[in-house]
């Protein structure tokens, strides 16, 4: 799905809905963040880009 680095090009804000509404995954609009290997890296932890699913939309490819 994602592979390289991506900007938000809109803020993503997801909550858990069997965890009382956790915040589970939090990316602003202008963040960079960097998928690999079945994994994108955030600013503050690493999470399944699985959970990025139908949010590709929302990324714009960084070129290097």
């Amino acid at each position: 799905m994602f592979d390289g680095k991506y900007r938000a090009t809109e803020t993503i804000h997801m909550t858990d809905h069997d965890w009382n509404n956790a915040v589970i995954l939090h990316i602003t609009a202008g963040e960079v963040v960097e998928a690999k290997d079945g994994k994108m890296k955030l600013s503050d932890r690493t999470v399944p880009e699985d959970w990025l699913k139908g949010y590709e939309e929302y990324f714009e490819r960084v070129e290097e």
